[in-house]
């Protein structure tokens, strides 16, 4: 006898066979069951694909249980479907706020521009946030504007830099407040001459029409380096300098208090450093909308996790991403066994002798290198010799070097919670004479 057991995990269906009798029998038995799951998911209205070997929805994205269209018209089928105008209040809330900061110019159906102008698309990029508010972001297809001597790069902080100012704020006793500025990019006019031939429907009542795109739209190649050129300007004239070391780290002096003030960017994250952070956050909140819920002392900053330990030091660590990172990593090696170690005493991975990897593994060997890599930047210099020992074998690694980037992780996955402490004092020696 053949039995077919079939799972429902997730609004996926997956199928398993289990042989028990004469192995003639199990094809006719796997494709009677095919044909059935088949027919029960069009009936449920699943468009049918393999993944894995696995029956699954291979065109329908889901996130929080919430179905993510992949265009306009899937957005108003959606909600169409669901009843309500989720998608349609979203993209209307993007497209409202993108006209009230007068990023388009709309001319008549048929308008042309002249030949300086390129042409391109826009395209909305659709997500469900954590607390299911469903966001829309229109986007530019900047990849069909040709630049020529046209500035692409934008810089930011450093990590080091980061570093140093919380030394700093220990130091001088100052306070720091973090925020995300909303719609950045937007804030900035571009420099890239382009229009869109007809409006989409998310447009109401331009539908039709042709847009000229004026401000530095999500998308656009020259956009990040505009806001970042914008950000500088606003910047300067609130009286602050570039420092010669860092130039997204700004300074300056405070009459007041007779101490120096500090604000790093990182895009469109920033954080202050003053004895007063509250004034300079309203000079900010005076050009630029400022998230609320990104207000405040530092929780998460460019990957690190903050908190104070009971003498009220910051302890910088990393525990959020480590968790996140690892349990991808499990999703794809497994379940990691906890070491105590990154790596084994003794070892010398540059005399390992296993089978070299395939092409497969080798692009995941490529990964854990990138991951361990950026985990040291976020303040984990135990593992840095790990990383940099096995880095050496990204071009053509063994089976042995994956087995010893899995165990840094799980030294990781044991050790998560490691933290640098924030102390401006000399270091304090303690013991016998050497």
């Amino acid at each position: 006898q053949n039995v077919a057991a079939t799972k429902f995990f997730n609004g996926q269906r997956k199928l398993s066979v289990i042989q028990t009798g004469r192995s003639e029998g199990l094809f006719v038995c796997m494709m009677f069951t095919l044909m059935m799951m088949t027919l029960y998911a069009k009936s449920e209205g699943f468009i049918i694909g393999r993944r894995n070997g696995n029956l699954c929805n291979s065109s329908h994205k889901l996130k929080y249980g919430i179905e993510v269209p992949r265009n306009v018209k899937h957005a108003l089928l959606l909600d169409e479907q669901n009843g309500n105008t989720h998608w349609q209040d979203s993209m209307k809330k993007e497209v409202g706020d993108l006209i009230d900061m007068d990023s388009f110019e709309f001319k008549p159906a048929g308008y042309d521009p002249g030949e300086d102008y390129q042409k391109t698309t826009l395209h909305m990029v659709f997500d469900v946030k954590h607390d299911l508010r469903r966001k829309s972001r229109l986007v530019a297809s900047g990849h069909l504007v040709e630049l020529i001597d046209t500035p692409v790069y934008s810089s930011t902080v450093k990590s080091i830099s980061v570093q140093l100012l919380h030394v700093i704020i220990h130091k001088a006793q100052l306070k720091h407040l973090c925020g995300d500025i909303g719609n950045a990019f937007v804030n900035a006019y571009t420099y890239e001459k382009v229009f869109v031939t007809r409006a989409g429907p998310e447009f109401g009542q331009y539908e039709g029409m042709v847009i000229i795109i004026k401000k530095a739209l999500y998308g656009l190649r020259s956009s990040s380096e505009r806001f970042h050129a914008h950000v500088a300007d606003t910047f300067r004239s609130f009286g602050f300098k570039q420092t010669r070391f860092d130039n997204d780290v700004w300074i300056r002096y405070d009459d007041e208090t007779r101490m120096y003030e500090y604000v790093c960017t990182h895009v469109d994250d920033f954080m202050i450093t003053s004895r007063n952070p509250e004034k300079i956050m309203k000079e900010i909140e005076s050009i630029y909308l400022v998230k609320d819920s990104s207000k405040g002392p530092p929780e998460y900053y460019l990957g690190n996790d903050y908190k104070k330990d009971k003498q009220g030091r910051w302890c910088v660590g990393c525990k959020k991403y480590l968790k996140e990172a690892i349990g991808w990593i499990e999703v794809i090696f497994g379940e990691l066994s906890k070491k105590d170690t990154p790596m084994t005493d003794g070892d010398q991975p540059e005399i390992d002798t296993s089978s070299p990897l395939d092409d497969r593994d080798h692009r995941k060997y490529q990964m854990l290198i990138g991951m361990l890599n950026w985990i040291v930047c976020l303040g984990r210099i135990d593992v840095a010799f790990a990383a940099a020992s096995l880095s050496c074998f990204s071009a053509c690694p063994r089976k042995g070097h994956l087995d010893r980037a899995l165990r840094v992780f799980g030294y990781l996955k044991k050790y998560n919670n490691r933290r640098l402490i924030i102390d401006s004092r000399d270091p304090i020696l303690v013991g016998g004479v050497d």
